[in-house]
């Protein structure tokens, strides 16, 4: 806690300290510069004692009103999330620093579980210091999912790198150590789980010159009088006992994290500990110490006679430590938990809060789309002309997203699903997870058609609160039965709710010109503009158009391949009908999803393996060397909005074809447009394009020069305008 306080209420926390009173309490206020209030807790199990500190807790919550709650400590993360729940408390963080059941047996260890089970469970997130010990707390199904976290590499509250830094060289001296002998060190609670009787055992053992200096109070552990041991008792200052060892022994047998082995490197001096749960992420095996098995003595032993048979490798475990233990410096971990708590408030305080059909995963630590068109880039209009934007969309812990990161917006996570099997088994969850944003948030963006933006609207409806409407695409997707089998009989009603739930938004935004708008009109007199997600920048405009092409002739496709909607078997069979006319085409079809292999399959069925090549998806910039490497761009899409990618081909001076769905009419001339789910239309329109050289290029032209118009200098300034008069109408 050193420090921790003290930088949150110099970042914009105003932070009060709740403990128990006493001078402790007293000094640490003052230490830290914060407010302190006492309210007496026991530490063991007291029914009556621990009723009255969860109703004082209550009361002082209910007063006081605070925007956050942070516990930590067994009771008093206990008391003080249950109070903190129902004092219906916003966000409520209990900080697991270990778990005391992992060493327990029978109906103790059971009682300990259920009451660390309220604790989590009283919580909206879980701090938990270590990552052996988040991946042990899940294991015991003790957490929600996604309710867990580790605050950069962990640890309670990282180490002060300058305090243990540099010595003086007297500290042997001061403890009575001789200043040639090999030191072992151990500073913690004397107690039985620490492993202190494996230390004094191994130690009795070691048949080596060197001393044990013991730092810490007696807690249950009995110490024996060994020859070379020296005893310290407790020290608030334990800088002179790091320097005075030449290594750090923790037999631990559990822990959260310990902050021993981290000051200890701090020191420039190694550790040995155990692979018990927390010792294990304090100390890289054979590179900054040794790690031995909990509970062995002789492992134990044997280790300690490495390190003092070979001081140069200790005095290299040492240095490598120090370099380690930069990582958890003090500050660094503070800012970590400062983010981490403006973030949770932030979500529970979100301004702007966007309901869409996206899905994100992870990209090494942070949030990515798992397709091309999940990009946030859109929404930060709302951030800059509302407030900040959240994202609320599916999401998965799972590595791997290809598509943008998400970026200068926060995401809201909601249950993951695939298709309408998983829909409907995780409906009362999405549901609800959706209503509790609902609540929360000052201005609801929901993008139309969707489960997520239906649900979104309905709450709103429910609630009485406005809502802003955006309109993607059509629900022809269903129509067709791309959705599900019995899609086809829904469709109908779902393209009714969609025209109910825009007709009562308060403002309106159409990704097409025309056609959405027809579909499914605004209110009266309601503010609407037809303004499309892509944006193209002067990075993504060709020079020049396309002059002329070289056999064979390539057509590119892009889009996700998680459902059939996007129209790439279509585009196969149009291939295979245009090579057994003696068509030398080839094709290029970008995207990944469930139907991948599928793709595949037909691919290879149509006698289509050599020439057609699939592409997993791609940033930017390597789509436009994708595209440029094309001839044709086609887009045989079952439904869409105002399709990105059809935008951005265009933009490398493409000539395309695509079908007569949401807004491709308004991007391609008649000749080039096909009907939905005809691969004999398409084929022609292809053969067309590829018999007339004077028509491609006059496509090429054209499309360029369209593409032109959706530069983002020229899109941005009027949907900042129509964001303004949207969100005084709401």
């Amino acid at each position: 806690m050193r420090g921790s306080l003290r930088h949150l209420n110099d970042n914009g926390f105003a932070v009060t300290l709740v403990s128990s009173p006493g001078d402790y309490l007293d000094r640490t206020a003052a230490r830290e510069g914060v407010r302190a209030v006492g309210v007496p807790m026991q530490r063991d199990i007291h029914p009556y004692a621990d009723l009255r500190s969860l109703f004082q807790l209550y009361r002082l919550f209910r007063a006081e009103r605070p925007a956050i709650v942070l516990a930590g400590t067994p009771k008093a993360g206990l008391l003080g999330t249950v109070a903190a729940l129902l004092a219906r408390v916003p966000v409520r963080v209990y900080v697991l620093m270990g778990l005391r059941l992992e060493t327990e047996r029978g109906l103790k260890k059971w009682i300990l579980w259920v009451l660390e089970w309220l604790a989590m469970r009283s919580a909206t997130r879980v701090v938990v210091v270590s990552h052996s010990l988040l991946a042990w707390v899940r294991r015991l199904r003790l957490l929600r999912q996604r309710q867990g976290v580790v605050l950069g590499p962990g640890t309670a509250n990282g180490v002060d790198l300058t305090r243990f830094a540099d010595s003086d060289g007297g500290a042997r001296a001061r403890l009575g150590v001789p200043a040639d002998a090999f030191v072992f060190g151990f500073v913690g609670r004397l107690t039985e789980d620490k492993g202190v009787r494996e230390l004094t055992r191994a130690f009795a053992d070691l048949d080596r010159d060197a001393w044990l200096l013991v730092v810490g109070n007696d807690e249950g552990a009995r110490v024996p009088d060994l020859p070379r041991l020296v005893r310290t008792g407790w020290l608030d200052d334990p800088v002179d006992p790091y320097h005075a060892m030449d290594a750090l022994v923790l037999p631990t047998y559990r822990e959260g994290f310990p902050t021993a082995p981290l000051e200890a490197a701090a020191a420039g001096k190694p550790t040995i500990t155990t692979t018990a749960t927390g010792a294990i992420d304090s100390v890289i095996g054979a590179y900054t110490g040794l790690l031995v098995p909990p509970r062995d003595v002789v492992a134990l032993r044997d280790a300690m006679r490495r390190l003092v048979d070979d001081r140069e490798r200790t005095a290299a475990f040492g240095a490598r430590a120090r370099e380690w233990v930069a990582g958890f410096a003090a500050e660094k971990i503070w800012a970590h938990l400062t983010a981490f708590l403006a973030g949770e408030l932030s979500a529970v305080r979100p301004s702007v809060v966007v309901f869409t059909e996206a899905r994100y995963g992870k990209a090494g630590n942070a949030w990515a789309a798992e397709d091309m068109a999940g990009g946030t880039g859109v929404w930060a209009g709302y951030r800059d002309v509302v407030g900040e934007v959240t994202v609320a969309a599916r999401a998965r812990e799972v590595p791997g997203a290809a598509g943008p990161a998400v970026g200068g917006v926060r995401l809201a996570p909601l249950p993951y699903y695939i298709g309408p099997r998983q829909l409907v088994r995780r409906l009362p969850r999405l549901g609800m997870a959706v209503s509790r944003l609902v609540r929360r948030a000052s201005t609801v963006v929901v993008r139309l058609p969707g489960p997520v933006g239906t649900l979104a609207a309905v709450a709103c409806t429910v609630r009485g609160k406005a809502y802003i409407a955006e309109v993607v695409g059509s629900t022809d997707a269903l129509r067709t039965g791309a959705g599900m089998r019995v899609g086809g009989f829904l469709a109908g009603l779902a393209d009714r709710v969609v025209r109910w739930q825009v007709r009562r938004a308060a403002a309106v935004r159409y990704v097409t010109a025309a056609a959405l708008q027809q579909r499914y009109p605004p209110g009266p007199g309601v503010p609407s503009i037809g303004v499309s997600d892509v944006r193209i920048t002067d990075a993504d405009l060709s020079a020049t158009p396309r002059a002329s092409w070289q056999a064979p002739f390539t057509v590119v496709t892009v889009g996700t391949q998680e459902t059939w909607y996007k129209g790439h078997d279509v585009l196969l069979r149009a291939l295979a009908t245009l090579r057994r006319q003696g068509n030398d085409v080839h094709g290029r079809v970008v995207g990944t999803g469930r139907y991948h292999d599928a793709l595949r399959h037909l691919a290879v069925h149509l006698g289509l393996a050599e020439v057609v090549e699939f592409i997993p998806a791609v940033d930017r910039a390597e789509l436009r060397t994708v595209l440029d490497g094309g001839d044709l761009f086609c887009m045989p899409s079952i439904q869409e909005g105002l399709p990105r990618a059809l935008v951005e081909a265009m933009a490398r001076g493409l000539p395309a074809v695509g079908t007569a769905v949401g807004g491709i009419p308004e991007l391609l001339d008649a000749a080039c447009v096909v009907p939905p789910g005809d691969d004999q239309a398409l084929a022609e329109a292809i053969e067309h394009l590829i018999a007339h050289p004077e028509e491609w290029r006059r496509q090429s032209a054209t499309n360029l020069d369209r593409a032109a118009a959706f530069h983002t200098n020229l899109l941005e300034p009027a949907y900042r305008d129509w964001i303004s008069s949207a969100a005084e109408a709401r």
